[in-house]
């Protein structure tokens, strides 16, 4: 669904005056973070950070450094790779199985949705675990 909402003049310079001044922002942002952690009936509800601007993809969507074990995507904000993840980070969220990563440029965020596959036998002695797409993962 879009949101089409119309916003007046006063109500855009008003934001623009509060996203400037770095106290009024950081003002702006802790209330941002409260409202995420409150429920509807105003008692604290669930912990997590809340994150405005978050896109949710699969792993595979990312380009990828082959053997290097980094992943990223390009920011609208023009950071080539705003969203940067390193193995390590995805070995710390396996539990999980998705992991949110702020663009390194502006204040968008992305949830990456991930899943660790069993090669198997394997001839190598790379032990590192593969990480995969969850929608391409073979369901028995």
């Amino acid at each position: 669904m879009i949101d089409r909402r119309v916003y007046s003049i006063d109500q855009i310079s008003e934001a623009f005056n509060v996203l400037i001044d770095a106290r009024s922002r950081a003002d702006y942002d802790k209330d941002l973070e409260l409202q995420g952690q409150t429920n509807d009936i105003g008692g604290v509800g669930n912990q997590q950070n809340f994150h405005t601007g978050i896109e949710t993809m699969d792993l595979d969507d990312l380009e990828t450094e082959e053997g290097q074990g980094i992943w990223y995507r390009g920011c609208r904000c023009g950071e080539t790779r705003g969203f940067l993840i390193v193995q390590r980070e995805l070995e710390e969220a396996v539990d999980d199985g998705e992991i949110d990563v702020g663009c390194r440029g502006c204040s968008l965020w992305l949830k990456v949705l991930f899943a660790v596959i069993d090669i198997g036998d394997r001839d190598s002695d790379d032990d590192d675990p593969k990480f995969e797409s969850p929608g391409l993962l073979k369901k028995f």
